[in-house]
């Protein structure tokens, strides 16, 4: 397990997964920093809100459990350090 983590650095306003894409990158957890995560509304107009992830959240899961497109956006908030687990 410990071999397929890498770390991975973001600046503020990093899109680090797009809602819809394909999920290639895997599971992420957050070391330090905090991201939001944003659901695009049922016209895939307008981004809502929904959730902040602080120090110890992890996301990605759905993507790389199913095999599935992302179901959110997650954009970081500030200079974030997380640790990314591929399959």
């Amino acid at each position: 397990l410990v071999t397929k983590l890498s770390t991975v650095l973001t600046v503020p306003e990093d899109e680090i997964i797009k809602q819809g894409n394909r999920s290639y990158d895997g599971m992420y957890f957050i070391v330090m920093g905090d991201c939001t995560v944003d659901v695009l509304d049922e016209k895939r107009e307008r981004k809502v809100a929904y959730k902040l992830l602080i120090e110890g959240d992890h996301f990605g899961e759905i993507g790389l459990i199913y095999n599935c497109k992302r179901t959110a956006s997650v954009i970081s908030r500030n200079y974030d350090t997380l640790v990314n687990i591929n399959d």
